[in-house]
């Protein structure tokens, strides 16, 4: 993490002093555990060190660590909740998978068209959509999905179909390339399960 030193660290929220004043020194590698009542300002310590707040008077600086163009320092420092779970009813693994819990579909629908001594012109078409969706709430209930339909915009309305000796082509008016948004709610997952039936 590298070593870094708090000198006279004060946060006030308004009237209410939370930190009055702290001078600690960390250097690299040592393990430090903060300990004392709820309240005394022990969280609030730590988000001024992982420069989630400021201090309202006072320094915290990383004399070895590199400082961007605005001279504040790159802090190479990681964090955990305080709560042991994002969702309480979830375990550590599914809080930590749940940014990545996304789903992915994608249908193609391809026509090929001969040419012809007739028909010259193939005007072969993929239709292809997809969507992609992200689950929310309790046991994944809620289900966003952003859909884009003819992703290639290719949907120009044409048909030809081929009967034995006779061909037939057709235009037609159609909807091409457009995107939608949908929000899904599984009721089977909502609420909690009727208990068991007694005899």
């Amino acid at each position: 993490m590298g070593r870094f030193v708090l000198r006279n660290v004060r946060k006030a929220f308004g009237d209410v002093v939370i930190i009055p004043a702290l001078d600690l020194d960390i250097d690299d590698g040592e393990f430090v555990v903060f300990v004392g009542p709820s309240g005394c300002g022990k969280s609030t310590a730590l988000r001024l060190v992982a420069g989630l707040g400021a201090p309202s008077a006072g320094t915290i600086d990383w004399p070895r660590a590199s400082h961007d163009a605005a001279g504040a320092p790159e802090r190479e420092i990681g964090f955990v909740f305080q709560e042991p779970t994002l969702m309480p009813w979830a375990t550590v693994f599914e809080n930590v998978f749940l940014p990545l819990k996304f789903q992915i579909h994608a249908d193609a629908d391809i026509n090929l068209r001969q040419r012809t001594p007739i028909f010259t012109t193939n005007n072969n078409v993929a239709l292809i959509n997809g969507w992609i969706g992200k689950k929310f709430l309790k046991n994944d209930a809620l289900l966003i999905k952003v859909a884009v339909n003819d992703l290639l915009n290719q949907n120009v309305g044409f048909n030809r179909n081929v009967s034995s000796n006779f061909i037939s082509q057709n235009t037609y008016t159609t909807i091409k390339r457009y995107g939608m948004l949908s929000v899904v709610w599984n009721f089977t997952k909502a609420g909690t399960p009727m208990p068991p039936q007694r005899n």
